[in-house]
């Protein structure tokens, strides 16, 4: 009897025991962090040259929607003043600037444009030329400051040192770009082409330096999606004003010179999400968050704090969040199939680390890289349907300077277009007259890239 009741004992104790090792073991396995990788090391400590602010039309941009009495560039100026300080405030709590109280209000609606859908915009402001003439005297402090940034040469959305995800952004410019579409559009319905095509010079121009001096990702799409607006302006125009337009070929010629590497490239934008995701990481490490957490849950708050330290390494989470990054960096440098090869390879290597679930060694931070995967292809997207959408357009004027009517022409010249995302040429529909790529289902509203010729 008193044999059984030592075995029964032992086993008492063993399970009561196995809990305690494993945690120990949990423990023991999650002493010791790592050091941070030097490229990661390099990404925290770099600053990129800044150009003078008096020179940077950036803060006269955001200036836009300022009030009226001040100048667009000294009100951007202190907006930026005011989000750097917000910046610097506890992190993750988002800081509501009091300057904004100062935004102006422009008395617009999206319903007051003809020309609210730029795809018809030419279309839209040659039927209804008055409501233009009146949604452009209702916006004219709007045109006015827009046009004050518009004219400065250089372009750099300033660096923050502080920036996180939880930091304030500017107030989009109020219709700016919708005010300025309906402005060309009129200018070309009232045969004043070549102040219309002044207007669409000055705007891609600055939507190109926009692109160029972008620093994070929202800055970048929004100089993207302005260029991309851009394009289709132009393409209307060779549509609605074809002799024209072959008057003022050098110009137009001008307008569709190839979009640089340095406006098209993600590299900087990523690197500064990357920035502030890595911040982020090792913030959660500095900060008692866990134990905060935990007495929400009714964890003793010391327990939840000691269980979150010992389990979550902010070096080895921040090191690993970089590493998954990589392919995204690499794959923004290349073109072709490497290109699409790429992504599709930084795709599966994010899967595979969404799937591996089960840890040891840093599990809270190994949970924590997989919520954070960010699948950066989307963005690569919109950048590459604007490459093709320049081609497309680019295609219509060299048709329209050699006076390319043939059905089979035009599809055998479509069909060397290739969209840089999927590899998959451009067809031609001579009925509908629409040059067009395949919807895909990474795109918005899953609809296909398409002009009407």
């Amino acid at each position: 009897m008193k044999r059984i009741l030592k075995i029964v004992a032992a086993i008492v104790a063993l399970v009561l025991l196995l809990p305690v090792l494993a945690l120990a073991l949990l423990v023991l396995v999650n002493l010791q962090d790592e050091p941070l990788d030097p490229g990661l090391t390099s990404l925290l400590t770099a600053k990129p040259p800044q150009m003078a602010a008096a020179e940077n039309g950036y803060f006269a941009w955001i200036g836009v929607a300022g009030p009226e009495k001040e100048p667009p560039h000294a009100w951007g100026y202190r907006w930026f003043e005011e989000a750097l300080r917000a910046d610097q405030a506890s992190f993750g709590e988002t800081q509501a600037l009091a300057i904004n109280a100062e935004v102006r209000k422009d008395a617009l609606r999206l319903e007051d444009f003809a020309c609210r859908e730029i795809e018809s915009c030419l279309a839209a402001v040659a039927k209804w030329p008055a409501d233009a003439r009146a949604v452009l005297a209702k916006g004219r402090v709007t045109l006015a400051r827009g046009d004050v940034a518009l004219a400065m040469s250089g372009y750099q959305e300033p660096w923050r040192p502080d920036f996180t995800f939880s930091s304030p952004l500017p107030t989009a410019s109020p219709h700016y770009r919708l005010l300025s579409a309906t402005r060309f559009a009129l200018a070309v319905s009232e045969a004043r082409h070549d102040a219309a095509l002044d207007l669409l010079e000055l705007a891609m121009a600055f939507h190109r330096r926009q692109a160029q001096g972008a620093s994070t990702l929202i800055e970048k799409l929004l100089a993207l999606a302005n260029l991309q607006a851009d394009l289709q302006l132009l393409n209307q125009y060779l549509r609605h004003a074809p002799a024209a337009a072959r008057q003022r070929e050098a110009r137009i010629a001008d307008l569709l010179t190839p979009l640089s590497a340095a406006v098209t490239s993600l590299q900087q934008p990523i690197l500064t999400e990357l920035r502030g995701g890595v911040r982020l990481f090792l913030n959660l490490g500095e900060k008692n968050l866990f134990a905060a957490a935990g007495s929400e849950n009714r964890l003793p708050r010391w327990l939840a704090g000691a269980l979150g330290q010992r389990l979550y390494l902010p070096g080895a989470s921040a090191n690993k969040h970089f590493q998954l990054n990589q392919g995204w960096l690499a794959a923004d440098a290349l073109a072709g199939e490497d290109y699409r090869r790429a992504i599709a390879a930084v795709r599966r290597d994010q899967e595979s680390a969404s799937e591996d679930v089960y840890a040891l060694r840093n599990p809270v931070g190994h949970i924590l890289v997989r919520v954070g995967l960010a699948d950066h292809g989307s963005f690569f997207l919109r950048r590459d349907d604007l490459l093709a959408l320049h081609a497309m357009v680019a295609l219509q004027f060299d048709l329209l300077r050699s006076q390319t009517t043939d059905d089979e022409a035009i599809a055998r010249a479509a069909a060397r277009l290739r969209h840089p995302y999927s590899g998959a040429a451009a067809t031609w529909d001579s009925k509908a007259r629409r040059l067009s790529h395949a919807a895909l289902a990474e795109r918005r509203g899953k609809q296909p890239l398409a002009i009407q010729l």
